[in-house]
């Protein structure tokens, strides 16, 4: 998600880009959503839910999956 919000189309707009009223969601992405420290055992893949921003953010992260990861790999999707 990061590489869609950084990286613009050909028409010089940002793949992704979040409303500033979006304020749960910014937040999110600033990292209200993460993942847990190595330590306490939680995988690269396992988010730490804390019960807010888990919808929200899931959401964005679908749409990278679905969406942005295959355009990634293969420019003519």
């Amino acid at each position: 998600m990061r590489r869609a919000l950084r990286t613009k189309c050909e028409c010089g707009e940002y793949w992704l880009t979040v409303h500033r009223s979006c304020v749960n969601t910014i937040e999110g992405l600033a990292g209200g959503y993460h993942y847990g420290p190595k330590e306490q055992g939680v995988g690269v893949d396992k988010p730490i839910k804390d019960g807010f921003y888990d919808n929200v953010i899931d959401t964005v992260r679908y749409a990278g999956v679905l969406f942005f990861q295959p355009l990634l790999t293969d420019p003519e999707f």
